[in-house]
């Protein structure tokens, strides 16, 4: 073996169990801190995102590559994550209020770029997406399958990460200026009408070019959440979402 050689093999050696030492010195559990915390496939933020976890998630510590900790969630997640918003054991923070951490009750639908967020058939973010709900949409809350909730909204059954879900009220999203530059917080009622007597649809969003996520038939009576000059906030036997005002009277 040349000299070269020996002295790599001596340096990998010495590495291995510097890095022996520094994990026995270290608590088996770390916490996140300053908010949402990405878990990646691996240590490099160009990396693919696995998940997302929040202030106060405990993890299981695996590995120490410095600026990157190597970690498992509870829901069997392996990843790594920035050692930074990492604080070393179970640590004094504590999980938001405002998470819906429970496994049953009424939650709210929220995003932190306000756009409509996937009701999913299974607990996966690659399963069937079933429609899309905007932000404020209330949900019933049915069960928890690791960073997912079951829950039920209308007459959709379906998945949504907890993380898009909050025990706190989300107020709607402001409409953009060009659909509501008049508009009013009351609430109030109103029918759904139509020139043609054709079922009026409810989008997901402001604008015909969001899912719809509804039909309803003239006559159907709807909660306005909040009136635009073009598109207005409502709300129709639970479900909630967007429709042009001048559909409602």
């Amino acid at each position: 073996m040349s000299r070269s050689v020996r002295s790599l093999v001596t340096f990998f050696l010495a590495l291995v169990l510097m890095l022996s030492l520094t994990f026995s010195a270290m608590a088996d559990t770390v916490t996140v801190k300053g908010g949402y915390l990405r878990m990646r496939n691996s240590p490099s933020t160009d990396a693919v995102v696995l998940e997302r976890y929040p202030s106060g998630t405990v993890l299981s510590l695996l590995g120490n590559l410095g600026d990157w900790l190597f970690v498992q969630a509870s829901d069997g997640n392996k990843g790594y994550m920035m050692s930074a918003y990492l604080t070393i054991g179970a640590g004094s923070t504590v999980v938001s209020t405002s998470t819906a951490s429970t496994s049953s009750g009424t939650a709210y639908v929220t995003s932190s770029n306000g756009k409509s967020v996937n009701l999913r058939a299974r607990p996966n973010k690659n399963a069937v997406s079933i429609t899309r709900y905007p932000v404020g949409t209330q949900v019933t809350i049915l069960g928890t399958d690791g960073s997912w909730k079951k829950v039920k909204v209308g007459n959709n059954t379906g998945y949504m990460m907890t993380q898009f879900l909050s025990t706190a009220k989300v107020a709607p999203p402001a409409s953009s200026s060009s659909s509501s530059a008049s508009s009013s917080s009351s609430t109030t009622t109103a029918k759904v009408r139509s020139d043609n007597g054709k079922a009026v649809n409810m989008r997901s969003g402001p604008s015909k070019k969001n899912k719809v996520i509804g039909s309803y038939e003239v006559g159907t009576r709807a909660t306005i959440l909040k009136k635009g000059t073009v598109w207005s906030y409502i709300s129709i036997g639970g479900q909630v979402g967007y429709m042009q005002t001048q559909y409602l009277r």
